[in-house]
């Protein structure tokens, strides 16, 4: 099966962005696989997810990125997203979401937040 990931390097962090612009349907069990396979690499310590063209995404893709988070978190390692559109930034702050994950709105500040 076809990666729907694009993944590159910034110095130490893997920058992974998506390559659809619905994260839904049957995607989020695909995606969620390959991320915990890029967390269980054993030089990936810092993950900086972009959903720039990201205009939706399931509640479970939510799940899958909460589990990335934990797995991350569990080896010594960061995870922080970055350029999420308004309507779900919205999403994770009614989750609350946006208080367990690190949110920034760019690339930059992204990449920032991890250094």
């Amino acid at each position: 099966m076809a990666s729907r990931l694009q993944v590159t390097r910034n110095d130490d962090v893997r920058v992974i962005r998506f390559l659809d612009q619905k994260l839904g349907g049957d995607l989020p069990i695909q995606l969620g696989d390959e991320l915990q396979d890029i967390a269980a690499e054993t030089d990936c310590t810092k993950i900086l997810l972009s959903f720039s063209g990201v205009d939706f995404f399931a509640s479970d893709m939510l799940g899958k990125v909460v589990s990335l988070n934990k797995a991350m978190r569990r080896k010594g390692g960061k995870l922080a997203l970055c350029e999420i559109c308004p309507r779900l930034r919205q999403v994770l702050a009614t989750t609350s979401l946006d208080k367990l994950l690190t949110v920034r709105s760019t690339e930059a500040e992204g990449l920032a937040a991890l250094a």
